[in-house]
């Protein structure tokens, strides 16, 4: 924080009764675990990338943030607030609100929440949350799009951001205009993969009422004309979305350029004073080193790594418009693709399905409140937490007490 006070970024609260309370005193404070309102974040922004114009330009309102929602609207910045609505001005603001205002600025156009957060992540801004484990597995889930914004977070985001454009980064602020923008070189596109995905041939098993194609899996579904819905949206989106799915949720691509040195065992640097502690190849390291050690460690080839990393992503992509009821009730997959509702069963069994229809073997357990699938990927069982596959012992696993809700696709018995 003492590097935004210097740069002008931040000012605090000066002779001025602490804002958590009397009890605190008066003097100066900066208060860093405070909430940030979306006319200070914008001020904040604009002070590092738009000084002189904010501090020339002319207020046309008394509000202390004119100028900043005056160039906001100049730049078309995405706000909630305004001059005329300073009661959302004056709200906390999150995560994935810094993110889509400092990247469209960055790159002088409107950016989906996604995109921003890609730009966070590969311009080492960022490893977003960290999880149970203490990893980082630099997702769209793991950023916390949602989380509230803290004053603190505010100064570490912009002084990375200034570390990476002083070590060369671009930036094109480009300012609004009537007139067609110029032709551009396009640059080269990342590095994707070269294989083709398959879906496995339908089994014709009969469970009930149902004919299903893989195991004895129905996803839950209640009569044929659901399990026939599920299997219809799940193989169209494999056939064609799978191969230009990104490889990892939160990413456009970029990082795929360095899976090679992660598949040839180089280690991420962890020390976070070294100079190349965020650079693109040691974020894309760090980022494979959390999701997919256990893959690469027990020999799994690259190509399968790349397939389940995918199906992993689209099956969150099926699920994406899904919204949890908070009662219980969803627990299938034509509950969430279909019907939009979607608890962690109906979660799993959509995982499930994706996996299965690749020719993966798949079961769902259940502990106390919660349910999860896991993968049997070239031998091994893994489980898939948000994009982080981790091998399970599943003797240890089942000894604890786990309950198992769909057995094996193959068949097989878990103990």
């Amino acid at each position: 924080m003492v590097w935004a006070v210097d740069q002008g970024l931040i000012k605090g609260y000066v002779n001025q009764i602490h804002p958590r309370g009397v009890h605190a005193g008066i003097g100066n404070w900066v208060d860093p675990h405070g909430s940030l309102t979306e006319a200070q974040l914008l001020s904040i922004l604009f002070r590092y990338t738009h000084q002189a114009e904010l501090e020339n330009t002319a207020p046309k309102d008394p509000f202390w943030a004119s100028t900043a929602y005056q160039l906001a609207h100049k730049y078309n910045v995405p706000t909630k607030g305004s001059l005329s609505n300073k009661a959302e001005a004056n709200k906390g603001t999150t995560r994935g609100q810094l993110a889509t205002t400092l990247a469209t600025i960055h790159f002088g156009k409107q950016v989906s929440l996604r995109e921003a957060v890609d730009f966070m992540y590969e311009t080492g801004i960022t490893y977003g949350r960290t999880d149970a484990w203490g990893n980082s597995p630099m997702t769209f889930e793991s950023f916390g799009a949602n989380d509230p914004l803290q004053r603190a977070h505010i100064t570490s985001f912009m002084k990375r951001y200034h570390d990476y454009l002083q070590k060369g980064g671009s930036v094109n602020p480009a300012p609004p205009t009537s007139q067609p923008a110029p032709p551009t070189t396009q640059p080269t596109p990342p590095p994707t993969s070269s294989f083709e995905f398959s879906i496995k041939p339908s089994e014709n098993n009969r469970v009930g009422n149902i004919t299903v194609h893989y195991g004895q899996h129905t996803y839950g579904s209640k009569n044929q004309a659901e399990y026939n819905e599920v299997m219809k949206r799940v193989h169209d989106a494999i056939n064609k979305d799978l191969a230009s799915t990104p490889f990892m949720s939160g990413h456009n691509g970029a990082l795929y350029q360095y899976f090679d040195n992660f598949m040839a065992g180089e280690r991420p640097i962890m020390d976070r004073n070294h100079p190349d502690v965020r650079s693109s190849k040691n974020v894309a390291l760090r980022a494979f080193e959390t999701s997919y050690k256990d893959l690469r460690d027990a020999g799994v080839k690259k190509n399968t790594i790349e397939e389940v990393a995918k199906a992993g992503v689209l099956a969150v992509s099926l699920m994406s418009h899904a919204k949890d009821p908070r009662d219980g009730t969803p627990n299938s997959a034509h509950d969430a693709i279909v019907k939009g509702l979607i608890d962690c069963d109906a979660e799993a069994q959509v995982y499930s399905a994706v996996y299965d229809s690749l020719g993966y073997t798949t079961a769902i357990l259940a502990r106390p409140g919660h349910a999860f699938v896991v993968i049997k990927i070239e031998g091994n069982w893994y489980l898939d937490t948000a994009g982080v596959y981790t091998k399970v012992d599943m003797k240890q696993a089942m000894s604890q007490g786990l309950q198992v809700v769909v057995p094996p696709t193959d068949g097989s018995t878990l103990r």
